[in-house]
């Protein structure tokens, strides 16, 4: 099928093999030219899990090898979000400046946005990774009120819902 012009996957056909039939298809032969369909390639987000996540087991450390190995902008793209990474867990600040400066002279469009995003506020992001205090009780609660407003709307008056919102759970 590719050397008559098809530029479409095997699952595609597959696909449309049992649409057609009603019922499974098997492989049958193959030529020599064609393989078996691989393993999915891991999605952006699954990649991008194993980056920050500081858990390092072998299947993730086989995985960001192989794609460092493969690719050259992938390696470098994943060295700047892993030293990214350990900048935060080691609350490191004062290096965020070279690092933008390190990472926009990269030349990778998604990291020079981060990095511009990052030193656009570069006050908030260095008192966010130095200060001990986090806003993530005042967060909390507020997603709690927006759950309670969103169960009662249109149901119950100020007094209920204020009672709602004072009881503690």
């Amino acid at each position: 099928m590719r050397g008559k012009g098809y530029a479409g996957g095997y699952d595609a056909v597959r696909r449309y093999l049992i649409r057609l039939t009603g019922r499974r298809v098997c492989a049958g032969r193959r030529d020599a030219n064609t393989r078996p369909p691989g393993r999915k390639a891991p999605s952006a987000r699954r990649l991008s899990f194993r980056v920050v996540n500081p858990k390092e087991d072998s299947h993730s450390t086989r995985v960001l090898k192989h794609l460092r190995e493969r690719n050259a902008a992938a390696h470098a793209t994943v060295g700047a979000a892993e030293e990214l990474m350990a900048m935060i867990r080691r609350k490191q600040a004062t290096t965020m400046a070279d690092w933008a400066a390190k990472v926009v002279v990269s030349g990778d469009p998604d990291l020079r946005n981060l990095a511009d995003s990052l030193l656009s506020d570069a006050a908030a992001v260095q008192a966010a990774m130095t200060e001990p205090w986090s806003n993530g009780q005042v967060e909390g609660q507020v997603g709690r009120l927006k759950g309670i407003k969103r169960q009662m709307f249109g149901r119950a008056g100020m007094k209920l819902l204020r009672a709602r919102v004072r009881r503690k759970g």
